[in-house]
Parts: structure tokens; sequence; C-alpha cells
């Protein structure tokens, strides 16, 4: 290799990476390139700039696509979550004007309940996996995230609230036509 020119004329950057799977890797083992192989490279391109990756400048580019990833699946989650409750309480309305069996309508608020404890557990466990990923980045990183990080919460805190809200709407719905149901009896 060292007695072939090297064929990047017009190299502007050479930025190398380490090779290892970051699970690999102890943290702070570093990246070695021969100075042979180095020059090999860089010989026809003498004003190209040489970046050499540290792991830790690795694991923070991973961390921070990770993070813009489960930022994206939680906003999706959240938007499908609002989507879904606007449909339900649209229903909600049409089926208060509706007879209903009351036993079925119990049940059925039963189901609400389960899945809106499983709806909340899922965005408590994916806010818990994004926090934990933005603590491993570097400060620097971690503050571009912050104010996005910081809507995201408070996003989650109204689709909760309308998620309870509407299980509470449901409650109240029943309590309502059980009332009725009772004043049936009594009056018959």
């Amino acid at each position: 290799m060292s007695n072939q020119p090297s064929p990047f004329a017009n190299l502007k950057n050479l930025k190398i990476h380490p090779e290892k799977d970051l699970l690999e890797v102890r943290q702070h083992e570093t990246v070695k390139m021969s100075a042979e192989v180095r020059g090999y490279l860089l010989d026809s391109s003498p004003s190209a700039t040489y970046t050499m990756v540290s792991r830790e400048e690795l694991r923070a580019m991973y961390d921070t696509r990770l993070a813009q990833n489960l930022i994206k699946q939680l906003r999706r989650f959240l938007e499908k979550e609002k989507a879904g409750i606007e449909t339900k309480m649209a229903k909600m309305h049409e089926q208060g004007k509706a007879p209903v069996d009351i036993d079925m309508s119990w049940k059925d608020l039963s189901t609400q309940i389960e899945k809106g404890k499983e709806k909340a557990s899922v965005i408590i466990s994916m806010l818990k996996d994004i926090n934990q990923v933005l603590t491993s980045l570097p400060a620097s990183n971690r503050a571009t995230f912050q104010p996005s990080f910081s809507t995201l919460r408070a996003e989650t805190d109204i689709v909760m609230k309308k998620i309870t809200d509407c299980i509470k709407m449901e409650c109240d719905e029943n309590q309502r036509r059980l009332s009725l149901c009772f004043h049936e009896f009594a009056t018959t």
C-alpha cells in the first residue's frame, strides 16, 4: 500500500469511526490508526481535515438518534390517542341518546379503565426511556432536547387528563343511566 499513490486526490475531510460495536467496547478505549495508513489516505489531499471520532462521540451520536426516535414515537402515540379520544367522545355523546343495557355499559367501563391503565403505562414507560437516554447525553446535546422534551411532557399531561376525563365521563354516564333505571323500578 505504501508503494502506491493515494486514490483520494480531492479528499476534503476524513472522519474515522471506531470499528467495534459500541456494546462490546469499554467506554474510554481509544481508536488507533497507524501513521502509514493515515499518510496513504491523506497523501494526495494535503489540505484535507482528519478527524478521529472517539467512542464517547459515537455513543453521543447513537444516543442522540435514539432520543430523536423515541420522542417521535411518543409524539405519534400521543397524536393517535388524541384522535381516538375525540372519536370516543363523539360516540359517547351519540350513545347517551340511545337506550343501553346497564350491565353491558358497566362491563364496557371496566374495559375502558383497563385500556386507560395500559395506555398510561405505555406513556410512562416511553417517558422514562426518553429521560434515561437524555441523561446519558453530554450536556450540550441534552440542552438541545430539553425544550422539545418539556413540550412533550406537557402534551403527555394533557393526553393523560383527557384519558382520565373520558373514563370519568363514562362513569358519570353509567351512574346517570343507573339512576334512571332505579327511578323506573321505583315508579313501576
